[in-house]
């Protein structure tokens, strides 16, 4: 039972830290936006243009993920997800983990759809819910390659490198300052033994 509760831990310790983390919730505001235009491109390949269901849930698919990728790497995961990351890297490894979201997304979708009966655009907004979980895993973990960080731990990142730009002044200061300690010292203490020395030899 230990040996349960160890992966256990770690994985709600995981899962508390990313609820604590401004990106997620970054992300999950990109899902949305990127859900409703998927929803607005079914309606009009489907319900306009009459296109099949299935094909066009699978187009888009591929749309909205390449919408998502580009929302996500320039508002959500930023510089800290691109450092030494490059971009074609990312791009593979985003389509390669979005891999098994999408046949579970399009999995989930058919068995709604095609054999449930369920309207597409209720169809296709439950199955893209049942992925959402396995794209925000993968994306923190693998394609950006970021750890989940709280709000507080920011702030105090912000505060800690405020302070270390003031510190190179301060430093700085001393620095300019030191120089003028020596100056306030008496300089003329070593004449006083030739005086005396004088005088000692005026006495023999």
């Amino acid at each position: 039972m230990s040996h349960m509760r160890c992966p256990l831990r770690g994985i709600l310790g995981f899962a508390l830290s990313m609820l604590r983390d401004v990106r997620t919730y970054k992300f999950v505001a990109v899902g949305v936006s990127t859900l409703l235009l998927a929803e607005a491109l079914m309606f009009v390949s489907v319900d306009l243009f009459r296109f099949d269901s299935f094909l066009s849930a699978v187009v888009v698919t591929e749309v909205t993920l390449l919408a998502n990728f580009a929302l996500n790497d320039a508002f959500v995961f930023g510089a800290d997800g691109k450092r030494g990351n490059p971009l074609h890297h990312r791009l593979l490894k985003y389509h390669a983990s979005r891999a098994l979201s999408i046949a579970v997304n399009l999995a989930v979708f058919y068995v709604l759809n095609k054999v449930l009966l369920v309207n597409h655009l209720l169809a296709y907004f439950v199955a893209v819910v049942v992925a959402f979980g396995v794209n925000l895993l993968t994306s923190f973990v693998w394609v950006w390659r970021v750890r989940p960080v709280s709000r507080e731990v920011l702030i105090g990142a912000g505060l800690t490198s405020s302070t270390n730009r003031s510190t190179p002044r301060s430093v700085a200061s001393t620095i300019r300052r030191s120089p003028r300690s020596p100056r306030t010292l008496p300089t003329r203490t070593p004449y006083a033994p030739q005086a005396g020395g004088s005088r000692g030899v005026s006495r023999c």
